[in-house]
């Protein structure tokens, strides 16, 4: 590749990066508004049980004060009990007329009690039901909305997660292909680089043996040269020693007639 094709894929590479930001941006602001539904909730779910424990504490109140108002007329009731006898004490010493009607009264009085704490049992039992009921409806809805919204988030959570996972395998995919592009580019570089290098050995191994056979046929011009040297010489020499001989065959002759 070129600068310019390298330039066009670095701008196509950095409009993929911008649009890969401005989609996690996006993602991150979805899941910020995930994250503030969940809060949302939890915070409902926490006054809701804030709630249900205040019932809780109402109708424990409601109890207590259902026992107090017992023990009021139980005692109450004993003192009324203790008035009769003291009553009965009076009226047997009074006569047995108005013990009689004393005894008519306390009865009523006794009967008239004991309607009442059974309309008071009764009462509790339906408040307690009431309550019960109340409770029950109010749980019950917490459960379908958590559960609703708990469906929301898995479901939020599963696109999410999905479409993270595709951008994640198409990074993957392009930074593969890079890969292979970048691996190819480089192979083409290194067999380039290896014919360059064959070519330039070609031509040197050329140059020096055409270098070396010049040497080769000057050294045997040159020794060529040298053995016609030698052999100018080996007649010289054998000239030279036949010139010798002569010359001593002379001296010896004109030694002769000097003895």
């Amino acid at each position: 590749m070129d600068l310019d094709e390298l330039q066009e894929e670095t701008q196509k590479f950095t409009a993929k990066l911008n649009e890969i930001r401005r989609n996690r941006n996006y993602y991150l602001i979805e899941r910020d508004q995930v994250q503030q539904f969940y809060e949302i909730v939890r915070e409902e779910t926490v006054k809701t049980e804030a709630h249900i424990r205040n019932i809780d504490s109402q109708m424990e109140k409601m109890q207590d004060t259902h026992r107090a108002d017992i023990r009021i007329y139980l005692q109450k009731v004993i003192h009324l009990e203790y008035e009769h006898a003291n009553n009965v004490d009076s009226v047997q010493k009074g006569g047995e007329k108005d013990r009689s009607a004393e005894e008519v009264n306390h009865i009523k009085k006794k009967a008239e009690l004991k309607k009442q704490k059974l309309q008071l049992k009764e009462m509790l039992k339906q408040e307690e039901a009431e309550k019960e009921e109340a409770i029950a409806t109010v749980k019950g809805n917490l459960v379908k909305e958590l559960a609703k919204q708990r469906e929301e988030f898995v479901k939020n959570h599963n696109e999410l997660l999905h479409t993270y996972e595709t951008r994640l395998q198409d990074l993957r995919d392009d930074l593969e292909l890079r890969r292979k592009m970048e691996i190819h580019e480089i192979e083409e570089r290194k067999n380039s680089h290896i014919n360059d290098l064959l070519q330039n050995f070609e031509k040197a191994f050329t140059e020096m043996r055409n270098y070396y056979n010049s040497i080769t046929k000057d050294n045997v011009a040159l020794i060529n040269s040298l053995n016609e040297e030698i052999e100018d010489l080996k007649g010289k020499h054998a000239k030279n020693e036949k010139d010798m001989e002569e010359i001593e065959q002379k001296n010896i002759a004109l030694s002769e007639p000097l003895e």
